[in-house]
């Protein structure tokens, strides 16, 4: 069973787009600049990829030759960003760079390339961590799970408030736009799986209302949301949630909060298939950021050894006081 079953393009786009045999493909967005993370999460993804899932790189049209002797290979294509036959941008949107909404644009249009009836989206400065399958992005249906949160941990956090506070009302722009209850309210930041079927439905309701992808980012420029939210709104029954699949790490502070509780990759891999430095605090020379995530902190190991010995003994005293206290109450009972 496939997502098609449950969501039917137009007639006319159908015709123009064949189904893809292919249930999952990776997508990144990237261009010259990021070359070296994109080269870090492509070997991640060799390395990690137990059903071989295959990439596609979108970069901008005169950089694929680039991009294809970088990291081209047997499970990873480069493609001009022409190919997704999205708007091109020429000046900010709402404050916006060019590039930051292109790149949303892109995301929100790889369904017209027609290669995987699924996409799980990443960011250049991601990376895999631990192996990972189609089972990790699809139920047993070939639905795709789709990354929910309220980011109710991430706005307790003091060093991402002003980005939540930019943030937050364009979420609720977008969801007051689509007509979503005022409560739950959940979407995603980014490294999450997009339905072909849903994007083609999102196009067809697009087109009926007169509105273009340029026409979203005025309203509020966060591709995520309006997927998420749509999907919510008019597919409800293809709604899979699943908690995110890769760990962003938004800020300095919260890596290093991080770093101080003595998180390493190793022990995010429990929980996540993937890591994501923003490059926006870390850069694009990420090599010392990843190589303290990766080795962890030695102060942090020793607290933590020291806790859980803390921790046995409390317990060992916890249980010789309740032992004693039988003992005592047996003595007290005895004619």
């Amino acid at each position: 069973m496939t997502v098609e079953r449950f969501v039917s393009a137009p007639e006319s786009q159908s015709a123009e787009r064949p189904r893809p045999d292919s249930a999952l493909s990776i997508f990144v967005k990237s261009y010259a600049p990021d070359a070296r993370l994109v080269a870090r999460l492509v070997a991640s993804a060799a390395r990690f990829n137990v059903d071989a899932i295959p990439t596609v790189l979108a970069v901008p049209d005169d950089e694929v030759a680039e991009f294809s002797s970088l990291v081209g290979g047997a499970t990873t294509t480069v493609v001009p960003e022409s190919s997704l036959g999205a708007p091109t941008v020429t000046e900010k949107i709402r404050g916006y760079e060019v590039g930051y909404i292109q790149q949303q644009l892109a995301k929100l249009s790889i369904h017209r390339l027609g290669v995987a009836r699924n996409y799980f989206v990443l960011d250049s400065d991601s990376m895999f961590i631990r192996p990972f399958s189609l089972a990790d992005f699809l139920d047993g249906e070939g639905r795709p799970f789709t990354v929910l949160t309220q980011d109710k941990d991430q706005l307790t956090d003091p060093g991402y408030a002003r980005f939540a506070a930019l943030r937050a009302p364009m979420v609720e722009r977008i969801a007051d736009y689509l007509s979503l209850p005022a409560q739950p309210r959940a979407t995603s930041h980014n490294n999450t799986v997009l339905s072909a079927a849903v994007l083609e439905s999102f196009e067809h309701w697009r087109d009926e209302r007169g509105l273009s992808l340029i026409d979203l980012m005025e309203i509020a420029p966060l591709e995520y949301s309006w997927y998420n939210f749509y999907l919510q709104r008019h597919h409800p029954d293809l709604v899979v949630p699943i908690e995110p699949l890769v760990r962003m790490i938004h800020t300095r502070g919260e890596f290093r909060s991080l770093v101080r509780q003595g998180v390493t990759t190793k022990s995010l891999s429990r929980s996540y298939i993937g890591v994501c430095i923003n490059s926006g605090w870390a850069g694009r020379s990420q090599r010392r950021v990843l190589a303290k995530l990766e080795r962890g902190s030695a102060a942090a190991r020793v607290r933590v050894r020291v806790d859980a010995r803390r921790y046995a003994l409390h317990q060992e005293i916890e249980f010789f006081k309740r032992a004693r206290a039988r003992e005592a109450d047996g003595r007290h009972r005895r004619p």
